[in-house]
């Protein structure tokens, strides 16, 4: 410091103790010299370096910041799309697959109402068979002009109100249609049962005698049987038991149908008699041992 500068300081010393009160302490002058003394220019300088820094760090974390931000901003937005996508996805199979459990209801119940609408036309119905069987016995016949023996059982149906025996092991079977019912017996002589049924005897529920023969007549006609004109028919012959309304003799090969229509209480009722030329005597014995036992029991 030079001469000159030293003369200035001191001046303003002066005339800053001129100013200060009278009463002082001591203290409060040296710190008013101190304060006078410290450089403003190095205190400046340091503020603004501090704020510069202050300024830089938060600058630098604002971009930081921002730069996080718009990452995670991408991120948050890329899962909200996908849980969008995956929840529209899911409402769509929810949708698809209530539509499909609708329609799958829907077709139920229109099978279930075409079902009960409509008949089963060839169909058999499932009901409680009504054939009883009864006690077993042994039965003569002849054969060649031979009496023969054989072991019969005798039997009930219900549904068309009679009662006979047939010979022991073969087929009774009572079977429910649309608008008739029908008993079948079928041959068996222990390799198995012999088809078709040599006796079918039919109840019909609609339908006059007339409408039923012109019907069972055709339906043999168109399956290739030709009518054969036969004086001595089997069921005409025992008009005692039955009330024959017509009767027919139909061939085919060496098959032969004889088949006739008959009343009862005013129900019709068919009966069809079926055998072939290797069965034909055997199975003729049998039939007469039907129409021989045959009682109505209504």
């Amino acid at each position: 410091m030079n001469d000159n500068q030293f003369d200035q300081q001191m001046k303003k010393l002066k005339k800053q103790y001129e100013q200060m009160p009278t009463k002082s302490s001591t203290d409060h002058i040296m710190s008013a010299v101190l304060k006078e003394k410290k450089p403003r220019r190095t205190t400046l300088f340091r503020n603004w370096r501090v704020a510069a820094s202050l300024t830089a760090a938060v600058g630098i974390g604002a971009i930081l910041s921002m730069g996080g931000f718009f990452q995670g901003g991408t991120d948050q937005f890329s899962t909200i799309e996908e849980e969008r996508a995956q929840e529209q996805n899911d409402e769509e199979v929810a949708i698809f697959q209530s539509d499909i459990e609708g329609e799958n209801v829907i077709n139920e119940s229109e099978e279930e109402e075409t079902d009960s609408n409509e008949p089963s036309d060839a169909s058999s119905i499932e009901l409680e068979n009504p054939v009883e069987l009864g006690e077993t016995r042994e039965e003569t016949f002849l054969m060649e002009g031979q009496e023969d023996v054989n072991e019969v059982i005798e039997f009930t149906d219900r549904e068309i109100g009679f009662r006979s025996v047939v010979q022991s092991g073969f087929d009774i079977e009572g079977e429910y249609r649309e608008n008739d019912y029908s008993l079948q017996l079928s041959a068996d002589y222990g390799d198995g049962m012999i088809e078709p049924p040599f006796y079918t005897m039919r109840k019909y529920h609609n339908g006059s005698a007339e409408e039923v023969a012109d019907g069972l007549y055709s339906e043999l006609e168109e399956d290739g049987f030709v009518r054969y004109e036969e004086s001595s028919l089997t069921i005409t012959g025992r008009q005692s038991a039955f009330e024959v309304t017509d009767e027919r003799l139909y061939m085919r090969g060496d098959e032969s149908v004889q088949l006739a229509v008959i009343l009862n209480d005013d129900t019709v009722y068919s009966i069809k008699i079926h055998t072939t030329t290797e069965y034909t005597e055997g199975l003729q014995i049998r039939v007469g041992q039907v129409l021989e036992h045959f009682q109505w029991i209504n």
